[in-house]
């Protein structure tokens, strides 16, 4: 008996004429926590034969890896009436289950053309290899738990229904009108998220409403509002300006935010939204959004002067400020996209006390934007080469940094000294770091160090853009990050593969015993997105799963390029490898889009 409980072989099959068993009571025992209750210590090899895919296989499957701590072995064979998509969908659900055994490996064969003689799916079956595993294995208790859960939320719900509704009660009933008598913080939560022209429309509601929303405290001129202007040439560059300027007008009360977008019918003169922005100074303003489809232009000097902004986001215009201006007090974040700020502005630091997010994207001259905040907490900074980034790195609670050159050729630290070791000395606090490529290499581009001269205690979250695992150099810098991240919890990688490289060196370093001579003890998540199945992209996962003791989970989302058979070969690699956590659960996604 003790060497039979070395090796289970299972055949699952449906077979032709046989009639349909309900598979509902061995499902719901395979998925009771006393289904099995010991552990196979001495089960090395399972094969399973004729594999459909159904919910009892599939348990049987999660049961056998589950209780299993000495699995080296376990063989799947499809049946022959499945294809491709169907073999796939099985692998991505075997993938997910945790397996109590390190070394085990499976493989995924290719379909037996016999006939099977054994169901899972009969209750009778099930019972009997229960009672043959139980007398020939020592007990423990098991219990595992599985839990799926979705949530649904609705947005957004037309105003046009709500205001049908409301006009046949105030109109044809009698009734007590209940909608005069709303508290002002709900009539407030009502009217702000509306589009402008549908808080006007509620003026009809009752006489109380009619002039209700000259006091919504958010006036918001979005891309929505300026396109059905820009679409219509009888309402032109006018008539937009005559609509602001009328609700300006009516309106009573504080402003609290103003989102304006400029359309491109705005060609000549922006003289108007100087005006604006010398109204909202006077109003107390603190979230100011100015988004741009027109042609560069000047900032009004009045946006200056709102200093009780603490939210600021700008776009596609030249930022000039009047010499007298010392900063936004305020100021908690700023995002400024494709902004100028000329050359002026040189030696000129510019306070921001409360900073707590800054983001640039696509600016020009930014090594003119000069600084102090103390108390910024994130920095992004994408495609603005000039930037000079030990400067606006300055903080001492920086816990968040996004830097991506994109596709610039030009050396993104070439305006200042800077290297590796230089950029995270100055980050004490660094616990998310985004990069890419481009950014990376250019911070090792003479020499990649094993080991920096201070490790990233403080890093928590590792994101690798646009990284090719088969060039040599690019491999190294990641294995440096990790290597010298010893409380590193997750790890993403968005693999590229835009340029052709020769990865027969990356390969042969990766296959290497001391390719990477640490393990990653507190690595729980790995997220690997665009996959294309290469070598250098599997032994880099097989890498990871090898060196993480404390993994949950891995998720692998495969190219919009692959195919069904390249995605399904895929699977099949990865479920193949050992893996060091006996709890690590591998989810393959849809295709990344």
């Amino acid at each position: 008996m003790q060497d039979l409980g070395a090796k289970l072989r299972l055949h699952c099959c449906v077979v032709s004429g046989e009639p349909r068993v309900d598979v509902g009571p061995a499902s719901n025992y395979l998925e009771s926590p006393n289904c099995l209750d010991c552990t196979l210590d001495r089960l090395q090899t399972v094969e399973i034969r004729y594999l459909e895919g159904s919910k009892p296989e599939l348990l049987c499957i999660k049961l056998l890896l589950a209780h299993s701590p000495s699995l080296q072995k376990f063989n799947l064979r499809p049946s022959e009436a499945s294809d491709i998509q169907k073999r796939l969908d099985i692998t991505m659900d075997i993938m997910q289950f945790p397996r109590a055994s390190t070394k085990a490996k499976m493989f995924y064969l290719n379909p037996d053309l016999q006939h099977a003689d054994f169901s899972i799916a009969n209750g009778h079956g099930l019972c009997s290899l229960h009672v043959y595993l139980a007398c020939t294995l020592a007990f423990v208790e098991c219990e595992i738990l599985y839990c799926v859960s979705r949530i649904y939320w609705l947005k957004e719900k037309p105003i046009s229904l709500l205001y049908r509704r409301s006009k046949r009660r105030a109109v044809s009933c009698g009734e007590e009108d209940k909608i005069s008598n709303l508290p002002e913080h709900l009539i407030d939560s009502i009217l702000e998220p509306l589009p402008i022209e549908e808080a006007v429309r509620t003026s009809i509601l009752s006489k109380k409403w009619r002039h209700r929303w000259t006091t919504i405290r958010a006036l918001v001129f979005d891309k929505y509002f300026s396109n059905k202007f820009a679409k219509n040439e009888a309402f032109g560059h006018n008539r937009f300006i005559s609509i602001i300027n009328q609700v300006l007008f009516l309106h009573n009360g504080p402003i609290l935010k103003f989102h304006l977008h400029i359309p491109y019918i705005f060609v000549n003169s922006f003289q108007a939204i100087g005006q604006w922005m010398s109204f909202l100074s006077r109003n107390g303003v603190k979230e100011l959004i100015l988004t741009n489809s027109s042609r560069y232009y000047k900032l009004p000097s009045y946006v200056f002067s709102c200093l009780d902004l603490t939210k600021l986001k700008l776009e596609n215009c030249l930022y000039k400020p009047p010499l007298e201006f010392n900063g936004f007090l305020n100021l908690e974040e700023l995002r400024l996209e494709e902004v100028d700020f000329g050359t002026s502005l040189c030696g000129n630091k510019i306070n921001l006390p409360q900073l707590k997010k800054l983001s640039l994207f696509t600016c020009k001259n930014v090594y003119s934007f000069n600084i102090k905040a103390r108390k910024q907490r994130q920095l992004t900074i994408v495609a603005c080469p000039d930037a000079l980034l030990l400067g606006l790195m300055d903080s001492p609670c920086l816990t968040s940094v996004f830097i991506s050159s994109q596709n610039y050729t030009q050396d993104f630290v070439g305006v200042e000294k800077m290297n590796l070791a230089t950029m995270l000395s100055n980050l004490p606090r660094l616990e998310n770091f985004f990069t890419d490529s481009n950014f990376l290499m250019s911070l090792v581009a003479e020499t990649i160090p094993k080991l920096l001269p201070r490790a990233i205690s403080s890093l928590k979250h590792l994101w690798l853009l646009r990284f090719q695992l088969g060039d040599l150099e690019q491999l190294h810098a990641a294995l440096c990050l990790l290597r010298n991240s010893p409380n590193l919890a997750k790890l993403t990688v968005t693999h590229s593969m835009e340029l052709q490289v020769d990865v027969g060196l990356a390969l042969n370093h990766l296959e290497s015993p001391n390719c990477l001579d640490c393990t990653l003890d507190q690595l729980q998540t790995v997220e690997m997105t665009r996959v294309e199945g290469s070598k250098p992209e599997l032994l880099f996962i097989k890498l990871l799963l090898a060196h993480s003791p404390s993994l949950d989970k891995l998720t692998i989302t495969p190219s919009q390029r692959t195919d069904a058979q390249k995605r399904f070969d895929i699977a099949k690699d990865v479920m193949w490898f050992p893996r060091a956590s006996p709890k690590a659960k591998i989810l393959y996604l849809n295709l990344e889009t």
